[in-house]
């Protein structure tokens, strides 16, 4: 992750795929980090939608708005969102994520999920038993499952309870 630089975003498309996500904010470059927003702002223009999941920022900076103003979906977890905002109160940080322009959808572990998509609130508290093992990779696949549902033309809700059941697993 760390090797890519702006170029790779460059020598992309204008319209590579419906959706772009990006990952591991805080691996990549500080020069890819730098170019992303305007690559964001490009996809979109052509119409792909865009979202973002950071991951833990080493630095505890936290400085996302150019990205965020180029993002549809920003997914963090719980603890990411609140130091985010500087705010332990989980829909205040909601509330002032999405100030930027973006739908916030966070992952809750094994609390669910809360997201606000176009202004409007949803929750999913309840979990499929399941025997666990590892977490590792599940916000990966709780965000492949949000997004999976979004392009699969279901509504937020639904994509919020496929993301919710596939971190799960």
């Amino acid at each position: 992750i760390s090797a890519l630089g702006p170029g790779d975003l460059d020598a992309l498309p204008d319209r590579p795929a419906r959706h772009v996500h990006a990952a591991s904010y805080y691996l990549m470059s500080p020069h890819f980090r730098d170019a992303l927003p305007d690559a964001f702002r490009r996809f979109r223009a052509a119409g792909t939608t865009t979202s973002l999941d950071t991951n833990w920022d080493p630095e505890e900076r936290w400085d996302l708005r150019a990205v965020l103003a180029e993002t549809d979906y920003f997914l963090p977890n719980a603890a990411e969102l609140t130091a985010i905002a500087r705010s332990p109160i989980l829909d205040r940080a909601i509330d002032q994520l999405g100030e930027s322009g973006c739908s916030v959808v966070v992952k809750r572990g094994d609390r669910g999920g809360v997201a606000r998509v176009a202004g409007t609130g949803m929750t999913v508290l309840r979990t499929p038993p399941v025997d666990f093992v590892d977490a590792v990779g599940a916000g990966d696949t709780f965000n492949a499952g949000f997004l999976a549902g979004l392009l699969l033309g279901r509504g937020p809700a639904s994509a919020l309870a496929m993301a919710v059941i596939a971190g799960r697993k």
